[in-house]
């Protein structure tokens, strides 16, 4: 039997992405952000509503290129527009998008699941995006860091092929010590992560690569010794039974400072 999972995600100018991209660029954007939180899920995109507000005095031409984006990853992701609302507004350009996917029924991944003594499996490196939202902000808009934050790759088949072995799995978009904080606390658990063994963009601090978010890869409670056929995952740490939270630690032991964990709005 086929259960429904759903996921909304909002993306604000001047919030989730510089002003000045071109439509299409923040069309496809959006969709594949919210296709993340499926992913984690595991599961299987069926379709998305779509809310867009536009700022007064919008053009066709801004329209016609932002429709021009949602189509191409509609047809390469496989998903339709099933409905939505479109507003003017005298603020920033806001798009809402609420994905809704079919899964068995009981076999979502959640974020709650982990079990003391997991492994924890992250699928990509993290860091490129944010270097790549500095390189647009500096006008270098066709690097490959740019291209991570411009067109994130949703996890679909990772997430589907996890389900019956992975404990609990969540995307990684509010930064990775946030992201795996949000499951370790849910599961009742402590994260301890491995600083060497996280692979993450070179050309920032480590500290920064680690919390500045965007990078939709997944993480993964795993049994220990257990992988997902067909999917190379780094292991960068465990879960453990202590008071639950995120800690990461360096090759000598000792605890990485950390200003923050990750992105948060308030």
């Amino acid at each position: 039997m086929a259960g429904l999972a759903v996921s909304v995600d909002t993306a604000t100018e001047g919030v989730h992405f510089p002003p000045g991209l071109p439509p299409a660029a923040v069309a496809r954007r959006a969709l594949r952000c919210a296709l993340s939180d499926l992913a984690a899920m595991g599961a299987v995109p069926a379709g998305y509503l779509l809310a867009l507000s536009l700022p007064d005095g919008t053009d066709e031409a801004f329209v016609a290129d932002f429709a021009a984006g949602l189509a191409a990853d509609q047809k390469a992701l496989g998903l339709r527009l099933l409905g939505g609302d479109t507003t003017a507004t005298s603020g920033s350009l806001s798009v809402s998008v609420t994905v809704l996917g079919r899964v068995p029924s009981g076999a979502a991944l959640r974020r709650s699941g982990a079990c003391a003594g997991d492994r924890i499996g992250l699928s990509g490196a993290v860091g490129y995006a944010a270097k790549g939202l500095k390189d647009i902000q500096e006008g270098r808009t066709n690097t490959q860091a740019a291209q991570a934050f411009l067109l994130p790759q949703p996890q679909i088949a990772l997430g589907r092929a996890g389900r019956g072995v992975a404990h609990a799995a969540i995307d990684i978009s509010d930064g990775l010590v946030a992201d795996i904080g949000h499951m370790a606390r849910a599961s009742g658990l402590r994260a301890v992560l491995d600083a060497g063994a996280i692979p993450a963009c070179s050309d920032l601090p480590l500290t920064l690569a680690i919390t500045a978010g965007d990078d939709y890869a997944l993480a993964l409670a795993l049994p220990p010794g257990r992988g997902i056929k067909g999917f190379p995952l780094r292991d960068i740490g465990a879960f453990v039974e202590r008071p639950p939270g995120v800690e990461v630690r360096g090759a000598d032991g000792r605890l990485l400072p950390l200003e923050r964990e990750g992105w948060t709005h308030f």
